[in-house]
């Protein structure tokens, strides 16, 4: 018994100790589905949005069947446009216009989906976030929060936006990230 005991406790350990340092991504295994990103899923009520300017966007998704082509379309002008295996990606620097509307296709092999988002001069602003006793991680990760829970249609993109670059490394954008990819 106590050899059992001593390796489960050994094995939890090891667990916990390569945990931390892996980023961790969930992707859904079914290729029979199309490509989704819940949060661009806008209704007649609110499209979702971005503020404007020229900036990287990331972009992940679940579903599909690879290889997958993705476009950032505006007026039937492709801005932007890429082939990869992968459900995760980064565009290059894409000058977005407030006023317009963008379209982002992905084709997978198997299915096409096509959102719709709009690009907005001003972001909602909440002053007790310029707090400046808060690390700059924390503050964006508070500031995409409040975001998302301010409109989630309206601003989750957006919130997804403004933490992808920290996600990896720091936890509670990592715990953000996930739950703006997977939840409605």
């Amino acid at each position: 018994m106590d050899n059992i005991w001593l390796s489960a406790t050994n094995f939890a350990k090891y667990i916990v100790t390569i945990t931390p340092n892996s980023p961790i991504y969930a992707y859904s295994k079914s290729e029979k589905g199309k490509p989704t990103i819940t949060m661009l899923e806008g209704t007649f009520a609110a499209m979702p949005s971005l503020k404007t300017g020229t900036r990287i966007l990331s972009i992940q998704w679940t579903g599909g069947k690879a290889p997958y082509q993705v476009k950032i379309v505006q007026d039937e002008t492709t801005l932007w446009q890429t082939e990869t295996t992968e459900q995760l990606i980064k565009t290059k620097k894409i000058n977005f216009q407030a006023g317009n509307t963008y379209q982002l296709v992905i084709k997978a092999s198997n299915y096409a989906t096509k959102y719709y988002f709009e690009i907005l001069e001003n972001l909602p602003t909440e002053q007790q976030l310029q707090n400046e006793s808060l690390s700059e991680n924390m503050r964006r990760t508070l500031y995409a929060t409040w975001l998302a829970k301010k409109n989630y249609i309206k601003w989750s993109f957006e919130a997804y936006q403004q933490i992808s670059d920290i996600a990896d490394n720091y936890g509670p954008a990592r715990e953000l990230r996930k739950e703006l990819l997977y939840s409605k």
